[in-house]
């Protein structure tokens, strides 16, 4: 047989130009992959990792700071029109206003509420949807009464829907004696004043079983 010279300058030459081809006309789904953060996709932002797959749950982003979640695969949503569980239709997507997570340690769910940009709502008041709202550091949507320290203050926050309570409002004690608390609109609970002629004690409690009625 007869030798045959190979020109490696000519073959690298080659080969150089193949590689360069392909990064100009990768598929979107390779070009993807390639750039790995917040990629928004059909109508949805989702985070991508470097080998173009999906992240999903919980994620901390520290460009911004906070918290985000994006949709499980598999895991159930809540469907507030209908008032129940159904299937995520956008597995991956990143979530943005109300949402219900359940807290696998917790063995129960929770309302969080996400900004129009994703990050998690935390550790402050927000006004949303025409009402005030308290979330705690973790961003679960606050319940119940809650101490305030910056404020050194007690609120009440609607055990149902989570609105801060303002105005007047009735509480049922042990066996189910109305007392009313009275709070201001920046949703602090008077105690020791005069509220509408009624003497508000230091509990917070009225002395009149109703003022609103009376």
């Amino acid at each position: 047989m007869k030798n045959v010279k190979v020109n490696m300058k000519y073959v690298l030459r080659v080969v150089l130009a193949l590689c360069f081809s392909t990064l100009l006309f990768a598929t979107p789904k390779q070009a993807e992959a390639q750039e790995a953060g917040w990629q928004w996709i059909d109508g949805h932002y989702y985070y991508l990792n470097s080998d173009g797959t999906y992240r999903t749950g919980w994620i901390w982003d520290d460009d911004y700071n906070a918290w985000f979640y994006c949709e499980d695969p598999g895991r159930k949503v809540w469907d507030s029109s209908l008032n129940d569980w159904v299937a995520g239709n956008n597995p991956g997507a990143m979530y943005t206003g109300w949402h219900l997570i359940t807290i696998p340690e917790d063995k129960e769910a929770f309302w969080f509420y996400f900004y129009d940009n994703g990050v998690m709502v935390s550790n402050c008041w927000a006004w949303i949807d025409n009402a005030w709202y308290g979330f705690w550091a973790n961003g679960k949507m606050c319940r119940g009464w809650i101490w305030d320290h910056s404020y050194n203050a007690w609120f009440y926050c609607n055990g149902s829907t989570g609105v801060m309570y303002q105005g007047w409002h009735p509480f049922n004690d042990e066996i189910r004696l109305a007392h009313w608390y009275y709070f201001y609109d920046t949703g602090v609970m008077v105690s020791n004043c005069w509220i509408d002629g009624y003497w508000v004690a230091e509990n917070g409690q009225s002395v009149s079983c109703d003022p609103v009625l009376m």
